[in-house]
């Protein structure tokens, strides 16, 4: 394997440590990868994750095929939408994939506590748990088919939300049995005094190791047979 990408949040941007330090790194250096991408994005939600997904998969630099994707599910809490830039009738007859790079959308992202009225009315009007459960879902399913589809060997973790992804079609061996916080030991992000987080929620230098040699250990052992979430 000479290619290793991660996508995520903050958790894997790695907020607080050095570039070198995140797990994301950190794995790429315990696997001898060659070629490490960090696409990794502050406050990103899973539904970004899959768009940037499908801009991967479009790169000529790297050999995609067996390369390893590793994806941390973040809060469903949190979405994504595209909309025209040219604010124009939309065409119904394209897709995201008829669209180069999505050089014609912008992304807008969404998630409670912001306080534009874009966000506001999409917390008000279009969430609640059963639907961002469904976007969950389909946002896994659809990282899941594109990995398949371009053979790449994709493995996924969940960062600190409680998350029961039992949709008929997710692979869950796939997905690491234990999310972040299980790791680290804590039920909730109130837990400051835990060795593996900073201050500010994020995990430090030690979290990070944590996160990573489990992953490495994990996708190292051909043997290892994941129980179901």
């Amino acid at each position: 394997m000479t290619s290793l990408a991660v996508f995520g949040c903050s958790w894997a941007v790695g907020i607080g440590v050095a570039e070198t330090d995140s797990w994301g790194a950190r794995l790429s250096a315990k696997l001898s990868i060659t070629n490490f991408t960090n696409l990794g994005i502050n406050g990103s939600s899973n539904s970004r994750s899959v768009l940037q997904l499908l801009d991967y998969v479009k790169r000529t630099d790297i050999d995609i095929e067996n390369s390893i994707a590793v994806f941390l599910i973040t809060t469903p809490a949190r979405e994504c939408i595209l909309l025209d830039k040219l604010r124009q009738p939309v065409d119904t007859t394209k897709s995201i994939f008829d669209v180069d790079d999505l050089d014609g959308f912008t992304v807008v992202d969404l998630r409670s506590g912001q306080t534009d009225e874009l966000s506001q009315n999409y917390v008000k009007h279009f969430t609640s748990i059963s639907t961002l459960n469904f976007n969950l879902h389909k946002n896994v399913l659809s990282m899941q088919a594109i990995c398949r589809q371009y053979k790449i060997q994709d493995y996924y973790i969940v960062g600190w939300s409680d998350l029961d992804l039992n949709l008929p079609g997710i692979d869950t061996d796939k997905i690491y049995h234990k999310s972040c916080s299980q790791l680290f030991g804590f039920k909730n992000l109130t837990d400051f005094s835990n060795q593996y987080l900073r201050i500010c929620g994020h995990p430090n230098e030690l979290g990070h190791e944590l996160i990573a040699q489990t992953l490495h250990t994990w996708i190292t052992n051909q043997n290892n047979v994941q129980p179901k979430i």
